[in-house]
């Protein structure tokens, strides 16, 4: 992220950068940026794609950031050690919180899907004026 953010804000005013950084020194920033951001995007579209939306226990969407909560059963699966000792502390009761009623799940549902639509909208968008820059 700092080396994002710091050739970010060299290409945002090339012209002052300029009196810092000789020409080519701007370019190299365009290029390492370019190549940070590709990761980027590769690292949000690939791997938390896959891990947030294609999984088959969180399908079509893992509600736990709409909700702040998570099913007790794939808690015990996921993070079966946690469980055990919140059980034998004797604490497993006092954190339990009751389901979200069908309005806001409803509520989660289109704006998880909104999301969804946009950033597949962005990706499909990013490809293709890719294609148009001149390596």
């Amino acid at each position: 992220m700092i080396v994002l953010g710091v050739t970010g804000l060299i290409l945002f005013d090339s012209v002052f950068s300029s009196y810092y950084i000789p020409g080519w020194g701007i370019n190299i920033a365009l290029w390492i940026h370019r190549i940070e951001a590709i990761l980027a995007m590769a690292h949000v579209f690939i791997i938390h794609f896959f891990i947030g939306h294609l999984r088959r226990h969180s399908f079509p969407m893992d509600l736990a950031m709409f909700e702040g909560s998570v099913d007790l059963e794939s808690t015990r699966h996921e993070k079966p050690a946690w469980i055990g000792r919140v059980e034998k502390a004797g604490k497993l009761e006092s954190i339990l919180v009751a389901e979200p009623g069908p309005a806001r799940r409803i509520l989660f549902y289109l704006f998880g899907y909104a999301a969804l639509a946009f950033g597949i909208f962005l990706l499909l968008g990013g490809l293709i004026n890719s294609m148009s820059i001149t390596w």
